[in-house]
């Protein structure tokens, strides 16, 4: 009973964990994030996404659950050089055309922003996406959407965006 029971009546849908570095400017303890989707009990959604925040002891130092009227997918999240975290997801609530969402969170856990990136727009349902940070603190974000020269193949995409999320160049390769 116990254990057993807890752990097949689990499903793990963690997407990422990292781990969190010390930032003397921010006092931000070393520890770790996890990024994963999470049941919804209310509303029209059934998936929305946690982020968690936690030190090198395990101790919840913030968490936050947000998400739209439709099911999010959490995909990865990054420390940023100012020691905050950008969460990546791909979204069936965010507006038409726009499926890839990042959402920016101080080192405490405050929003920062949250931008949409297009998706249909490319003329096909993207596949994956992910985000890093560059070292001037500029994102790229990667996706794969459907290919329009060869039926059944994947184009990459690529939006560099400046460290607030605002869109600098778009590329797609097919």
């Amino acid at each position: 009973y116990g254990q057993d029971y807890v752990l097949r009546d689990t499903e793990d849908l963690s997407s990422d964990v990292i781990t969190i570095r010390v930032d003397p400017n921010t006092n931000t303890p070393i520890g770790f994030a996890t990024f994963e989707m999470t049941r919804v009990e209310e509303g029209e959604g059934n998936w929305d996404l946690l982020l968690m925040r936690m030190d090198d002891h395990n101790n919840v130092l913030w968490k936050r659950q947000f998400g739209g009227p439709d099911n999010e997918f959490s995909q990865n999240i990054v420390q940023t050089q100012d020691a905050g975290i950008v969460a990546c997801a791909f979204s069936h609530s965010a507006p038409p055309g726009s499926q890839t969402v990042l959402v920016k969170f101080d080192a405490t856990g405050h929003l920062m922003w949250t931008r949409c990136y297009p998706g249909n727009q490319w003329l096909g349902i993207e596949t994956g996406v992910a985000v890093t940070e560059l070292a001037n603190g500029n994102l790229v974000l990667m996706s794969g959407v459907d290919g329009l020269t060869v039926p059944g193949s994947i184009d990459g995409v690529q939006i560099t965006t400046d460290p607030n999320g605002i869109p600098i160049h778009t590329w797609r390769h097919d």
